[in-house]
C-alpha cells in the first residue's frame, strides 16, 4: 500500500527507488527528480539543484522561469516533501510532469510548489503539467512499521512527528505569492486532499481543477480563432475560480449562443485619433452582462456577471486578458477586477484554459479546440448588432464604427447633405450626446420610419413583421444619431453606421 508516511518510515511500492534528482536535456525542465522520498533526501536533493540549477548570470532580473524540475514518484515521506516544498518557494524553482509520468501523494505537494522567481521575489506560480500527466493528492498516512514493539512513548512521538509535518504543509500551503494574493494550495484542494484516503486519490483531470488552482497545461493543440461563445465562457469560469464557486458545468453548445450572443458585444479600444481604422486584424474585445438564463429549457445556473475578455492566438500559443466578474462580489474582489466596457486598462492575463468548458477532460483539450476553431466564424456571424437601439440612444450611452472600410464622415447635422466636420475610423468607440436621433429623407420616409420606430418601442412580442421595418429605415440612412468622439467632437452619423454596444440589446 502507497502512504504519504509521515513517521521515520515510508510505505511505498515494492522495489521502489529513493529519490534522486539528475540533469536532462527535456525542453521542458532542467532537471529530473525520481523515486520516493524518504528521509534525509532533502539535503542530497537541495545539494544537488544548487550545483545544477542557477539562474542566466547575464539575465539582469535573475529570472527563474527556466529552472524546473520534471517530477515522476509515488510519493513518500510529507516531511521530506514538505522541506524541499519551502525550497522550491524560496528558489524559485519550477515544477513539471511530463508526458506519461506520474506525481501522487507526497510528490503532487511538492508539485504544488512550483514558483517562478523574478527581480528578487516569488513573481508567480510556475507549475505545470502535461495533458497525458497523472497528479493525484491524498491525505497524510500516519503509519508504524509493522510487526514492532512500540511503548506509549514511542507512539506519541511518531503522532507528534505526524502532527508537526501537516502542520508544516498547511503552514507552506498558505504561503502567499508576494506578486499576487493567491495562496500556493487553496483551502478547496486541501479539502479534497483530505478527504481522499489511501489508494483512493484525488486526481486531476479537468479544466475547472487545473484552472481553479493554478496549474498550467501543454501538450494539446491550441484553436487558431476564437468566438463570443470562449468568451462567455471565460467569464463564468473566471468568475467561479475567482470566488471559489462550484455551480453547474460552464458548457455552451452552439446552439445556444443563438440566445447568448445578446449578452455580449464586441469592443475595439482605440487611441484617442478619429482617422486611426483599425482594419488589419485588430485584438476584439468582448463585453458582456449576463446572467441566469434558460436555453432551451435548460438552466445556465450562474450569477448575474458583467466582464470585459480579450483572446488571441500568436505562435500557437493562445493568451486571454479579461476584467470583470460578478456583479453582487465588492469591488475588491479576490483577483479578477470589476470593469465596465471602456477599461481595458483594467484586463489582466488569466489563464487560457478559462476559454473551455469547465468539465472537459484534459485528454479532450485538443478536441474542443478543433471545434472552437471550426464554429467561430458560425457564431460571430450572429452578432449583427439589435436595430440600432430600437431608434434610440441614451445620452452617454456607447457606440462603434460599423459598416464602413476604414471611417465613417461626421456631419454637423443628420443627412448627407450637411457639412462633413469630421471623421470616425472603423470600429472607434464613440458616445451617444444629448440630441435626440432624428429622421432624414423625404416626406414619406420620415412617415414611415417614425411609424416604425413607433411600433418597436410598444410592449408586445418584437417579430420580424415589427423588426424589419427598422431594419429598412437603417438601411435607408433614414435614422441618424448624435455622437461624441474620444477627442470630445460631436457631430452626427447615420444609424447604419453605429452599433450601439451599451444597452441596447432588446430582450
Amino acid at each position: 500500500m502507497l502512504r504519504l508516511a509521515t513517521f521515520l518510515f515510508l510505505a511505498s511500492a515494492a522495489g521502489a527507488q529513493a529519490a534522486t534528482l539528475t540533469p536532462t536535456d527535456n525542453p521542458n525542465c532542467v532537471t529530473r527528480l525520481e523515486g520516493v522520498l524518504e528521509r534525509g533526501d532533502f539535503e542530497q536533493i537541495r545539494d544537488a539543484a544548487a550545483a545544477l540549477m542557477q539562474p542566466d548570470a547575464d539575465d539582469p532580473e535573475g529570472s527563474t522561469n527556466r529552472l524546473r524540475v520534471c517530477l515522476n514518484s509515488p510519493g513518500g515521506s510529507l516531511l521530506e516533501a514538505t522541506r524541499l516544498a519551502a525550497l522550491f518557494s524560496d528558489k524559485g524553482y519550477g515544477t513539471v510532469i511530463d508526458d506519461g509520468d506520474s506525481c501522487l501523494s507526497a510528490c503532487a505537494v511538492l508539485f504544488m510548489f512550483g514558483s517562478h522567481y523574478l527581480t528578487g521575489r516569488t513573481y508567480n506560480f510556475n507549475r505545470r503539467m502535461h495533458v497525458n500527466a497523472t497528479l493525484g493528492f491524498h491525505r497524510p498516512d500516519f503509519a508504524l512499521p509493522e510487526g514492532g514493539n512500540y511503548s506509549s512513548a514511542d507512539v506519541e512521538k511518531a503522532f507528534d512527528i505526524a502532527i508537526i509535518a501537516t502542520l508544516e504543509f498547511v503552514r507552506l500551503a498558505n504561503r502567499r505569492l508576494e506578486a499576487e494574493t493567491k495562496v500556493y494550495v487553496p483551502s478547496d484542494l486541501i479539502e479534497q486532499m483530505f478527504s481522499s484516503e489511501g489508494q483512493d486519490f484525488y486526481y486531476i483531470t479537468s479544466v475547472d481543477q487545473v484552472g481553479r488552482w493554478d496549474i498550467y497545461v501543454f501538450g494539446h493543440q491550441q484553436p487558431s480563432v476564437f468566438s463570443a461563445r470562449e468568451a462567455l465562457t471565460a467569464c463564468h469560469n473566471l468568475s467561479n475560480w475567482t470566488y471559489r464557486l462550484s455551480p453547474e458545468p460552464i458548457r455552451i453548445p452552439r446552439a445556444h449562443m443563438d440566445w447568448f450572443i445578446r449578452d455580449l458585444q464586441r469592443v475595439i479600444h482605440t487611441v484617442d485619433n478619429p482617422e486611426v481604422s483599425y482594419d488589419d486584424n485588430p485584438t476584439v474585445s468582448y463585453y458582456m452582462y449576463t446572467g441566469p438564463d434558460y436555453v432551451n429549457d435548460r438552466l445556465l445556473a450562474q450569477p448575474q456577471r458583467s466582464c470585459m475578455v480579450s483572446m488571441d492566438a500568436f505562435d500557437g500559443a493562445v493568451t486571454v486578458s479579461a476584467c470583470g466578474g460578478n456583479n453582487v462580489a465588492s469591488d475588491a474582489g479576490p483577483n479578477l477586477n470589476r470593469c465596465g466596457m471602456l477599461d481595458n486598462d483594467l484586463m489582466r492575463a488569466v489563464s487560457p484554459l478559462s476559454i473551455y468548458p469547465s468539465d472537459l477532460l484534459l485528454s479532450q483539450l485538443s478536441g474542443w479546440s478543433a471545434i472552437i476553431t471550426a464554429e467561430a466564424a458560425e457564431i460571430d456571424a450572429l452578432d449583427v448588432g439589435a436595430p440600432q437601439a430600437w431608434c434610440n440612444a441614451v445620452p452617454g450611452g456607447v457606440s462603434r464604427v460599423i459598416n464602413v472600410n476604414e471611417f465613417v464622415n461626421l456631419r454637423s447635422a443628420p443627412g448627407f447633405q450637411a457639412e462633413k466636420i469630421g471623421q470616425a475610423g472603423k470600429h472607434l468607440v464613440l458616445e451617444y450626446a444629448g440630441q435626440p436621433p432624428q429622421l432624414w429623407g423625404d416626406e414619406a420616409t420620415r412617415a414611415r420610419c417614425d411609424q416604425a420606430c413607433f411600433d418597436i418601442a410598444q410592449p408586445g412580442v418584437r417579430n420580424d413583421a415589427v423588426e424589419d421595418p427598422v431594419r429598412q429605415c437603417i438601411a435607408d440612412n433614414a435614422l441618424w444619431f448624435n455622437v461624441r468622439l474620444p477627442n470630445a467632437q460631436e457631430g452626427w452619423i447615420s444609424a447604419k453606421y453605429a452599433d450601439h454596444i451599451l444597452g441596447g440589446r432588446g430582450r
